[in-house]
């Protein structure tokens, strides 16, 4: 289920919908609809959708599933559905969001979160204690950038603090997560470049903002910023290779977000809620319930409650996160909501 969380005291869930070009944003009745988790492929069915209907808004999952992704589920008949809360991190001092501040294309400079952003962190970390209550995060997820990292810090104190949530037992840091890289637009004012200073076209500029498939201009291997990157982020990304010069939201989503979901975030969800049960004083039992009950089940939509996890990452691999999820690319009108979706600082999802 995909939700935008309202930033009011008492948030109320918002339909996220991309594929539908007509929708009002009318989002007072929100919709739900579930997620299955795939180890090669992730897709979205509406609660309706075995039945062959889709409601207005959301989305539905082919008939058939890739031939090469395997399910994750326990068995061929069930699978288990985690809870994902998404953030953005707080503003940081490129993002333009406070005073004296000019957005800039930051990408994988590493700049702190602002004054501005420090609330925001603190803000945001409250409003997802209180919406979670009663839930059990497994673990935190961040990239390796410093703005991830301490708004993902800020959410895990006030988990803490709070007497009804439980602080994520596991908090990762992985560099897959980071923001889509700007090639040479990073550390340019991004007004200044929208108006040809640097001898770009503003639709070419535009399209390397949003479009899923756009490269923007990469950086030279000989640029100090290129060897400030290598430095610093290298050892962490497993090799040079890995640290990318320019990158469009496409190869963000297949080259970093799908190894990320497969190979860290499920099987970490999916370890916490199997340890889960077993520490449970009944879990044998219950799991014995579960077994019988596969057993009878003819049904195909069988699922197991899985893990839950917070996300706090940036806007650019959040819309790659969500466009796997929602399988944007074989939609075309979800892609160009997703083309379009602004993500702000500090809003939780």
């Amino acid at each position: 289920e995909i939700t935008l969380v309202s930033p009011s005291p008492s948030p109320s869930p918002q339909r996220c919908s991309l594929n539908n070009p007509n929708h009002n944003h009318n989002y007072n009745k929100p919709r739900r609809s579930r997620i299955k988790l795939f180890t090669g492929l992730q897709s979205v069915h509406d609660e309706t959708a075995n039945k062959g209907e889709a409601s207005d808004g959301d989305f539905k999952g082919p008939e058939k599933t890739d031939s090469t992704s395997t399910s994750t589920s326990t068995s061929s008949t069930e699978e288990m559905i985690h809870t994902l809360f998404l953030c953005r991190h707080g503003d940081s001092i490129w993002n333009g969001g406070q005073p004296g501040t000019r957005e800039t294309f930051t990408g994988w400079t590493d700049v702190p979160l602002s004054s501005k952003g420090l609330v925001e962190a603190s803000n945001t970390a409250e409003e997802l204690s209180l919406y979670s209550q009663g839930m059990n995060l497994d673990a935190c997820f961040t990239s390796i950038l410093s703005r991830s990292r301490m708004t993902g810090h800020y959410c895990c104190w006030a988990f803490a603090d709070k007497w009804n949530t439980v602080e994520p037992t596991k908090y990762v840091s992985d560099w897959r997560l980071n923001e889509r890289h700007y090639g040479s637009l990073q550390g340019y004012v991004k007004a200044d470049v929208e108006a040809g200073m640097y001898q770009h076209d503003p639709k070419d500029v535009q399209a390397w903002r949003r479009n899923w498939y756009a490269i923007p201009p990469l950086l030279d291997e000989g640029d100090p910023r290129r060897k400030e990157e290598l430095r610093k982020f290298a050892h962490q990304c497993g090799g040079d290779e890995n640290v990318p010069r320019g990158e469009s939201l496409e190869m963000v989503a297949n080259d970093r977000i799908r190894p990320f979901l497969d190979h860290v975030l499920h099987p970490t969800l999916e370890d916490a809620a199997v340890l889960r049960l077993s520490r449970n004083e009944r879990g044998r039992e219950q799991q014995q319930r579960v077994n019988q009950q596969q057993q009878q089940r003819k049904d195909d939509e069988t699922f197991l409650h899985g893990g839950a996890g917070l996300v706090v990452a940036h806007a650019n691999s959040l819309r790659a996160l969500i466009g796997v999820i929602c399988r944007v690319e074989n939609d075309e009108a979800a892609l160009n909501r997703l083309e379009v979706m602004k993500i702000q600082t500090g809003v939780p999802l």
